[in-house]
């Protein structure tokens, strides 16, 4: 074990030295505190473990210590020392937040075990606590997930309803019409709704990807190409290479390449390059869909597979693109892969099975993917 740097706390300086000359032989360094339990407290941060002298600092004091180390932002154990303990005595302070209870003077074999064996409660407590926190977070996504489904599904059907007849009333209208101006922003805004339905179903159901081959090439095309022609304040070039001898992917591919499109411009205001390219190596087909945007800080740069999660305004996003890619990907047996370097633009890497006909992969099931940088969502 590396050095560790032990808080020794009483009020009795010779103690105290006795009790630092036991870590030293141990390998370990050592800070001490005679000033009090607030000053001790201080020092909590600079240390691994605390070795308590229960003679010198007082029952009362020495148990208000240990609760500030439980409180701690990274608790800290702390082993009380007692002069031939009792196992009531020993008891006692391990109920009030002890891990151990060493009898003076100190072994330092002893020592050291009830060290390593403190430090190793504590990672594990400390990854327990994560692991429940992160628990919580998915329940509560889950649940948040099962009630925009149920919302979605009930507003699906109105919906599409409200918009018929929309769609029926400019129809009837003259084309110069002041109603008919105010129907198609009513239209713009309904066909926002209509989509984020679309998205919420989506996420929420764990539907089968459609499995239909298609040629790659084609339907990265008309995907990116559909997204692209709706933009109209700015230039997109778009670009696409893809084997002469064709990849064929499945039909449900076409999802995720018009929401990568989507975040691609969205990251570029003022115009740049898109780019899909496609190869297959090793009975695996590579595709990159990259451009020129701006990317994202690093702060945010975790929880763009969030669900819900957008930095785009307010009306502007669901936060569910990037999700749905990734879960159709996995689906499809494959995994997403996203990589970005502020300034210089985005490249989403995706890795498919090669498909043979007939046979449809399984789906992967992964931990969520690495991402460094991204642009707008």
């Amino acid at each position: 074990m590396d050095p560790l740097t032990i808080l020794i706390i009483g009020r009795d300086a010779s103690e105290g030295r006795a009790l630092a000359e036991a870590a030293t032989a141990c390998g370990h360094r050592t800070i001490a505190s005679i000033e009090g339990v607030d000053a001790a407290a201080a020092r909590l941060p600079e240390a691994a473990a605390a070795l308590i002298d229960v003679s010198s600092l007082g029952s009362e004091d020495a148990t208000r210590f240990l609760a500030l180390a439980g409180r701690a932002a990274r608790p800290v154990p702390c082993l009380v020392v007692l002069r031939a303990p009792t196992v009531e005595e020993t008891v006692s302070w391990m109920r009030r937040g002890a891990y151990a209870v060493l009898a003076i003077p100190l072994a330092c074999e002893s020592l050291q075990v009830q060290l390593d064996q403190a430090l190793r409660h504590r990672e594990l407590a400390m990854r327990n606590a994560e692991l429940e926190r992160s628990l919580e977070v998915h329940e509560r996504l889950a649940m948040i997930g099962k009630l925009a489904a149920g919302v979605a599904h009930e507003l699906n059907n109105p919906l599409d309803g409200v918009l018929r007849y929309v769609n029926l009333t400019i129809d009837k209208l003259p084309k110069d019409s002041q109603q008919v101006t105010y129907l198609l922003e009513a239209r713009r805004g309904l066909r926002r709704m209509a989509d984020i339905v679309r998205d919420l179903l989506q996420f929420s159901r764990n539907a089968n990807v459609e499995a239909a081959d298609e040629d790659a090439a084609r339907l990265a095309r008309d995907a990116v190409t559909q997204v692209v022609a709706a933009v109209k304040d700015r230039k997109i070039q778009t670009e696409f290479e893809f084997p002469e001898s064709g990849v064929h992917l499945p039909r449900g591919m076409f999802q995720v390449f018009g929401n990568l499109a989507k975040n691609a411009i969205d990251a570029m205001p003022k115009g740049g390059t898109l780019r899909v390219a496609a190869t297959i190596a090793n009975g695996r087909v590579l595709i990159c869909v990259s451009d020129t945007g701006t990317g994202i800080p690093d702060e945010i740069r975790q929880r763009i597979f969030e669900p819900f999660f957008t930095t785009k305004e307010v009306g502007k996003g669901t936060g569910l693109g990037l999700p749905i890619c990734q879960r159709i990907v996995e689906r499809l047996g494959g995994t997403l892969l996203l990589e970005s370097e502020i300034g210089q633009g985005t490249t989403v890497r995706i890795d498919l099975p090669q498909r043979r006909a007939g046979v449809v992969p399984q789906p992967v099931h992964r931990p969520a993917v690495t991402a460094r940088a991204e642009g707008v969502f």
